[in-house]
């Protein structure tokens, strides 16, 4: 299950989205519910093609797998508890108006095809 909101003020996007994968079981494993949840914020400046965006993954700190099994009274658990949570900072410029070189095309005609 996952969803994203966006909202958008003239120059200035806010995007949260989310995910969240119900409890299962994946052979003898039996795997805890996952959620995680993101939000980044695009600015596009009055320079025409120029914008800054930030984004952070895991706000809540909760992507955190659990697996689990039971098997003949031998158990067996794994909790990962490695921090997934990441800042990024991007910078972006269009170059507007660039327009690419005409190639020439190749034929196959000296391969007697």
């Amino acid at each position: 299950m996952a969803n994203t909101l966006s909202l958008m003020q003239n120059k200035i996007v806010m995007e949260l989205s989310g995910w969240y994968q119900f409890p299962l079981v994946q052979g003898i494993y039996d795997v805890g519910a996952m959620c995680s949840v993101s939000m980044g914020l695009v600015w596009r400046t009055n320079i025409k093609g120029l914008s800054f965006a930030v984004k952070y993954e895991d706000v809540f700190d909760t992507y955190r797998m659990k697996v689990s099994t039971d098997v003949s009274g031998q158990k067996y658990a794994f909790k990962n508890n490695v921090d997934e949570r990441c800042l990024s900072i991007n910078v972006k410029y269009n170059f507007n108006g660039y327009k690419g070189k005409n190639k020439e095309t190749s034929t196959d005609d000296r391969l007697g095809l």
